[in-house]
Parts: C-alpha cells; structure tokens; sequence
C-alpha cells in the first residue's frame, strides 16, 4: 500500500507534531509533562498512519481516577502489529478500558478535521522532500523506542 516504511512514517508524523495537530481538550493537554509532544496526538496520528500504511484503528476508553475521561487510538497494521505512536503520553493514574478494533470509516473524520489535515499535509512533506532521513528502517522498526511493533504498554492498563 505505502512506498515508505513504518520507521520513516513515524519519524515524519512525531517531527510534525505541534499544538496545531492535537485535537484533545485542552485541560486534558495541560496534565500531561512538560515537553510531551505526543499529549492528545492520538487520533490525527492513527489516522495518518492509516492514511500511509493501511490496516486498522483500535479505540479504548481512557480512564482517570476510575472516571471516563475520554478515548484512546491507535493503529492495526496489515501484517498485524499495534503500532501506538502516542502511548507514552499517559500519566500513572490515566488507565486504558477494553479496546476494541475497527475499520477506519470512508472519508475525512468528522471531527478535527483540521488539525488531521494539517498533520497529514506536514507528514507528506516531510517524507515527499525526504527532509527526515531513516538510516536502517528494518532496524527501527524493530527497536523504535515511539512504541512501533507490538506494543507494550509502559503506563495504561486493563481496568
């Protein structure tokens, strides 16, 4: 489907994060830490993943205290590897719900179109103009510490 690796779309889409392409709540980006690019990326980056590679969106609630404070994506490739590109974002008391997978839907999201169009004009760029040069893809996309191949998760856990 894609003429670019996984290692060399995870280096575009984490280069191109910015406040612009977060779509999350802005109290929601205010807990994360300091310096954390990844807060709230979540949805735009599942779905410019998915616009490159293909595969599957997963979802999960994301709990707070015990309290829905809101959801959680991530992607499903072709060959079957979670790829979560925005796990480290989470804070010790944020906890994931059941996930369940699913088809992307046909079309642009219908919400946030605006901060997923900009991630994906920017992602394009930077892989068109070769701007972020990946030296041993195969290598990355085994060892990449941005969480590509199964995933792990470090923070979030089952309810």
């Amino acid at each position: 489907m894609s003429e670019h690796t996984l290692a060399e779309v995870t280096v575009a889409i984490v280069a191109s994060w910015s406040r612009e392409t977060c779509y999350a709540r802005d109290d929601y980006v205010e807990r994360g830490r300091v310096g954390d690019r990844s807060r709230g990326q979540c949805g735009t980056t599942a779905l410019v993943l998915n616009d490159f590679l293909g595969g599957d969106l997963i979802v999960a609630d994301v709990f707070v205290d015990g309290q829905k404070d809101g959801v959680h994506y991530w992607n499903r490739l072709p060959d079957g590897r979670a790829v979560d590109l925005t796990v480290n974002q989470f804070q010790a008391n944020e906890i994931l719900g059941a996930s369940s997978q699913l088809r992307r839907p046909p079309g642009p999201p219908n919400k946030g179109f605006a901060q997923y169009s900009l991630l994906r004009d920017r992602v394009a760029r930077v892989l068109r103009e070769k701007i972020i040069g990946v030296e041993d893809p195969k290598q990355q996309d085994q060892d990449h510490p941005l969480g590509v191949g199964d995933v792990k998760y470090r923070c979030p856990r089952p309810l």
